[in-house]
């Protein structure tokens, strides 16, 4: 496995991709070291470091935390490697380098132990390297160090012949490595990938229609056969029928897919269906589907609206027509600068689509499928929309687990790892800031939902506590 990115990489002061964090020591020790310390002491065998700068420091440059931190006091000796380009990037996007080659030398010869250059198109980095070493400005030794740490790593995922007299690396063409390699997408793999998916689904709100507090709470969903009022359903929404739009990016490709194909389960017991197919799979009720709304389709127009698809008559017709409306919303798959926002509002085009059938008067399940918080600007607080439903990118098994979750086949658990905020500046409402910063949940504040907020369909009462012991260890 490979560790990434070192370090403070989900925290850029603006929310933009390659942006610089500016960490307190505090934040740094109790929040982002954690997870890595905890990597090392696993035996993880590379580490990749962060593309960006740390309290001003380009980590790719960085002895005091390659070195000093990672390495000495983390105890890391596994290989280190790279993002994109970042020793070039000292000198090009950084500007802590006079000239590539200096920033060969920053990088390599600064001792912050790292040990490949992760650049797959040219060879400037080893041209650049070999030449500071003829010099004598970089010591033979600072390069064996990381030749061993190569060589070690291949060793052991068995790219070299192991000599006479060696147990074979723990990577062969053994009989077991091959089984082992033939069993991606099995069933048990897409067990394992449905039960993931389950985790990510957060239930934010779940309320009984029409305000009507002698009904039961939305959800779960109970289908007319099985003792339910739910005849006739209205699916809908821009991520309702796509499996890339519940993926994101890295899935298949560098900015997603959503050629749905791709990423489609064809073993058997290893389907993954879309949230339509998924509900559209289950007896005892009827299942309208109208898309709503049409997004770009690509990563690099995330910024763009929704397009309304369907007639506001359709929609609306359609929604009064239905006992319930399950609207799924999300965003086209993306990752890293064309990810990028300028506005955390969710497009006007599906909040307006969740307005229009709210106007039909009938319940509606709401659906989130964001790799981020986006501003739902008072759409969740609607009196028709009666339940919310989170899973961030629950990944190609997410249709499933998500009408799982609608239907009560299991107990939603998730617990928000953020607080939602209803304003761009309530974003920054952690849950390790002082308490002066801290936000008690209510809308005076700008959040919707707090930090650690998740609900379940069970009725918890809690009795009088009672000690296992008189007396504390």
């Amino acid at each position: 496995a490979c560790m990434k990115h070192f370090v403070g990489y989900s925290a850029p002061r603006n929310g933009h991709d390659r942006e610089g964090a500016w960490l307190s020591r505090r934040e740094l020790e109790q929040t982002y070291l954690p997870p890595f310390q905890a990597a090392v002491d696993a035996g993880v065998q590379s580490a990749m470091e962060s593309y960006q700068e740390v309290n001003g420091e380009p980590v790719v440059g960085s002895a005091a935390l390659l070195q000093g931190l990672l390495r000495e006091r983390m105890g890391f000796e596994g290989l280190l490697v790279t993002d994109w380009h970042e020793v070039g990037n000292l000198h090009d996007f950084h500007r802590a380098a006079s000239s590539p080659e200096e920033a060969v030398l920053l990088a390599i010869g600064g001792s912050s132990s790292l040990d490949m250059s992760m650049v797959p198109t040219d060879e400037s980095f080893s041209v650049l390297m070999e030449r500071l070493h003829a010099r004598g400005a970089i010591d033979e030794a600072r390069l064996d160090v990381s030749a061993l740490r190569v060589l070690r790593l291949k060793e052991w995922l068995g790219l070299l012949p192991p000599p006479p007299a060696v147990r074979p690396a723990p990577w062969s063409h053994s009989e077991a490595t091959v089984r082992l390699v033939e069993s991606v997408g099995s069933a048990s793999d897409a067990a394992l990938a449905h039960e993931a998916a389950r985790a990510t689904v957060t239930l934010l709100k779940n309320a009984p229609p029409f305000d009507d507090d002698e009904r039961p709470p939305l959800l779960p969903l109970l289908p007319a056969d099985k003792g339910g009022s739910v005849r006739r359903v209205l699916v809908t929404g821009p991520a309702a029928d796509s499996l890339g739009r519940l993926s994101g990016g890295w899935t298949a490709h560098w900015q997603g897919t959503l050629a749905d194909d791709e990423i489609r389960g064809s073993r058997p017991g290893a389907a993954t269906p879309t949230l339509l197919e998924a509900l559209r799979a289950v007896d005892g009720w009827e299942v309208d589907h109208l898309p709503g709304c049409s997004l770009p389709g690509t990563a690099f127009a995330v910024r763009s609206s929704c397009a309304q698809t369907n007639s506001s008559a359709e929609l609306i017709a359609a929604a009064a027509a239905a006992d319930v409306v399950v609207a799924c919303l999300g965003e086209d798959p993306h990752t890293e600068k064309p990810g990028d926002l300028d506005d955390l509002s969710l497009d006007a085009g599906q909040l307006d689509l969740v307005r229009l059938l709210a106007s039909a008067g009938k319940p509606i399940a709401l659906v989130l499928v964001t790799g981020r918080p986006r501003l739902l600007h008072g759409v969740e607080a609607l009196p028709q929309v009666n339940a919310v439903l989170q899973s961030f990118l629950p990944g190609p098994h997410g249709g499933a687990a998500l009408a799982d979750a609608l239907l009560g086949r299991f107990e939603p658990s998730g617990r928000l790892p953020i607080s939602w905020p209803t304003a761009a500046s309530s974003l920054l409402y952690p849950h390790w800031h002082a308490v002066t910063q801290q936000c008690d949940g209510s809308r005076t504040c700008g959040v919707a939902w707090p930090f650690g907020h998740g609900l379940s369909y069970s009725r918890l009462q809690y009795g009088p506590l009672l000690l296992s012991s008189g007396a504390l260890p």
